[in-house]
C-alpha cells in the first residue's frame, strides 16, 4: 500500500514538473537570423558550408 502511495506521488510530481515546463508557444519570438523561417548557406571553410533554416543548422562537406 506504501509503495503504490509513493508511486503516485511520484507519477503526480513528474506530470506536474511536465506541465508546468511546458510552453505553448516557440520560446522566441523571432527566429535566430531574424527572418521568419529564413535560410542561409554559408562557407565556412574549404568545401565546408553550414546551411541554416530558422534555428537549424546543418553542415555540409563538398567532395568529388
Amino acid at each position: 500500500m506504501i509503495n503504490k502511495v509513493r508511486g503516485a506521488f511520484l507519477d503526480f510530481g513528474i506530470l506536474a514538473s511536465t506541465l508546468a515546463a511546458a510552453k505553448s508557444t516557440f520560446p522566441i519570438d523571432q527566429p535566430v537570423g531574424g527572418e521568419p523561417f529564413g535560410h542561409s548557406v554559408n562557407e565556412i571553410g574549404d568545401g565546408l558550408y553550414v546551411f541554416r533554416w530558422w534555428v537549424y543548422r546543418n553542415i555540409v562537406i563538398v567532395t568529388d
